[in-house]
């Protein structure tokens, strides 16, 4: 599907694309955007898709990076984006290639350049001193704020009366030695021209060198650690439509956001009531406080080891875990371990403590630097990134026993049979693990309507995945 990328007219401030101590590459930084192996990704990255979306991560201090040996002494940008705001964009992939294949540098020249899947040499096989990192460089990263490229630049000329737009793009844009420079028709008339420099995505060959767009309307590398002026730029969802404004500096347009999701039958408010989300459906279970309500999706997730043809991570009718014997598909293990105890299995480590005395309430804290501990959970994010795209959830997990019982089930007879049937159409784990009397059980729902506790190991013969979601009504 098309997407609408749009730059920020007004400059948030004179940053460091990335910055460095003085060991690595003499202090000019790391021209590697993205995260890639142990690198968390270039400073201004980290800046604009945390702090700039409201989660201050990089500017605790209240401080962004600014220049050479870890300058971090640049005042925050005043103004960050709202809640509103940030639901309207879109986490796609970039390009973030380097190698051109051929030396015209012309527009179209650059453009294949980004989206080569050559990237630039790694510091490591080259002998400089200011070139020595030891960051793999990458050709594509996936995030929701980034810049614009040299060729959204070169390619947002109209061309003039002597210099057409054809001609225009035949020209380098790189120093001011060009054609594109010398020929006032090109620069003057590329609506991205400003009266500043900025950066762009693209970096150069290793060390920290990246490009930029110049005050004089050309395209040139300098060290990212210097700063220069940032455009956020990024891509709206599909569900982002205008409403109001003639798209001029006068009467801009004013966007507004349709949910993404529609009632088929029932309401919010009641439970059984049946919600699609793309095309996903799922049964309200509960409310999670007054903006937002539990969904319990309708069939279990296409994924694991034993999936029905090629796994989707999509809600399947097909795999609906174990019944009457036979193993079924998209069975998952819950965990490797039961890494919520203490190793005596007689209490709860602190970080999962228990909501009633025997069960343990969720899974938040199952991911531990960046490692799933349990492993049902990677399933359960993956899925929630999937819908989260059209802004309309916030988080997902898995059923607890709690929110079982409040809709018709009994743990305390172990059956589900007398509450709704779609409650028990799958068999699923839940989010909820036993007490001090059988740590290493997990609580499961089969579809003969059993509401049983299992050893989490052999949770993956027999459950599959069955999210649920929180939607923002």
């Amino acid at each position: 599907a098309s997407r609408v990328k749009i730059i920020r007219d007004e400059s948030i401030g004179e940053y460091s694309w990335d910055t460095s101590a003085s060991s690595v590459n003499g202090g000019y930084g790391v021209n590697q955007w993205g995260k890639s192996g142990t690198y968390e990704g270039a400073d201004l990255m980290l800046e604009l898709n945390n702090d700039y979306l409201g989660n201050t991560t990089v500017g605790t201090n209240g401080k962004w990076y600014g220049g050479k040996y870890n300058s971090k002494y640049k005042n925050m940008p005043t103004s960050i984006l709202n809640e509103g705001a940030i639901n309207m964009i879109q986490s796609v992939k970039w390009n973030t290639g380097v190698k051109f294949t051929d030396t015209s540098y012309s527009v179209l020249s650059y453009y294949n350049a980004e989206r080569n899947s050559r990237v630039s040499r790694n510091c490591g096989i080259q002998d400089s001193t200011i070139c020595n990192d030891s960051v793999s460089r990458l050709a594509s990263w996936t995030g929701k704020v980034g810049l614009i490229y040299p060729s959204d630049y070169g390619y947002s000329t109209s061309g003039g009366p002597t210099i057409n737009k054809k001609t225009c793009l035949g020209y380098s844009i790189t120093d001011a030695g060009t054609s594109w420079y010398r020929n006032p028709d090109c620069p003057d008339n590329a609506w991205l021209k400003k009266s500043f420099g900025y950066w762009t995505l693209k970096s150069d060959n290793g060390g920290g060198d990246v490009y930029y767009i110049t005050s004089s309307g050309t395209v040139f590398v300098d060290s990212s650690a210097y700063a220069e002026n940032i455009l956020p730029t990024l891509f709206l969802k599909s569900n982002v439509h205008i409403a109001s404004g003639k798209g001029t500096s006068e009467s801009p347009y004013k966007l507004t956001q349709e949910k993404e999701y529609k009632v088929i039958s029932g309401d919010l408010n009641t439970v059984g009531s049946v919600v699609k989300i793309k095309d996903e459906e799922f049964y309200v279970v509960g409310q999670e406080d007054e903006e937002h309500v539990k969904l319990f999706s309708k069939w279990n997730l296409n994924v694991g080891s034993r999936p029905k043809g090629t796994p989707t991570n999509l809600q399947s009718s097909e795999t609906r875990g174990y019944e009457n014997g036979q193993m079924g598909y998209g069975n998952v293990p819950f965990a490797s371990t039961n890494y919520w105890y203490d190793t005596d299995n007689s209490t709860f480590k602190p970080e999962y403590p228990s909501v009633t005395q025997n069960v343990w309430y969720g899974y938040t804290n199952a991911k531990d630097n960046g490692t799933y501990r349990a492993s049902i959970a990677q399933y359960v994010d993956n899925y929630v990134t999937y819908l989260n795209n059209n802004g309309v959830i916030t988080t997902g997990r898995l059923i607890s026993v709690e929110e079982l019982n409040s809709i018709g089930c009994s743990y305390s007879n172990s059956t589900c049979i007398g509450a709704s049937e779609w409650i028990y159409q799958t068999s699923f784990s839940t989010g909820s693990v036993g007490g001090p009397t059988n740590g290493m059980n997990v609580f499961i729902v089969l579809r003969d309507g059993q509401f049983v506790a299992v050893k989490y190991s052999d949770v993956g013969y027999i459950c599959g995945v069955r999210p649920l979601i929180i939607l923002k009504k």
